[in-house]
């Protein structure tokens, strides 16, 4: 390619800013990666919207910084991995800092026997919501544990009963 039609195709797509590279590429006859190597040149690169105006693009500039893409497929019905990907394309951040507003805690665990393990007070919560709880065990070591593992009995010693039943075995 000679450097008066780099200059030409150059000066088109200065000219044509808005369109998609693939119209670029019909326009000027030139395959698509020659397209792109010249927005790059120039310096456009991501400033363009892709493939035009989308479907959803302005449901999810609108909503997506504020709410969460689980929540705004199930509006839009559609998954949440096409929100994440859209949000990309058009350049939107999340905010997840929204969603760490203390979640009510139904009930306190402290004093109550789980196993081995007793409650001995709240710890906070963890980065998911869930609470957390310092535990003491029968043989005096303190563990922590979440509420979910200590009620559905998946935290049911600090892991001394795993070590004695290997023992045992």
């Amino acid at each position: 390619m000679t450097k008066n039609e780099s200059q030409k195709i150059e000066a088109y797509i200065l000219q044509h800013f808005p369109m998609t590279n693939r119209q670029f590429s019909q326009a000027l006859e030139v395959t698509i990666d020659v397209v792109r190597y010249h927005i790059k040149k120039l310096g456009l690169e991501g400033q363009r919207k892709r493939g035009g105006i989308r479907r959803y693009d302005e449901l999810v500039r609108k909503n997506y910084p504020t709410c969460s893409a689980s929540i705004l497929a199930k509006k839009l019905g559609i998954t949440p991995n096409t929100i994440n990907r859209i949000a990309r394309q058009i350049g939107i951040k999340h905010n997840p800092d929204f969603i760490k507003a203390p979640y009510p805690i139904k009930e306190n665990l402290v004093g109550m026997k789980y196993g081995k393990l007793t409650v001995q007070k709240q710890l906070g919560t963890n980065k998911w919501g869930q609470m957390v709880y310092q535990c003491l065990c029968e043989c005096g070591k303190i563990t922590h544990s979440t509420a979910g593992n200590l009620k559905h009995n998946h935290a049911i010693s600090c892991g001394c009963q795993r070590k004695r039943k290997q023992k045992l075995n």
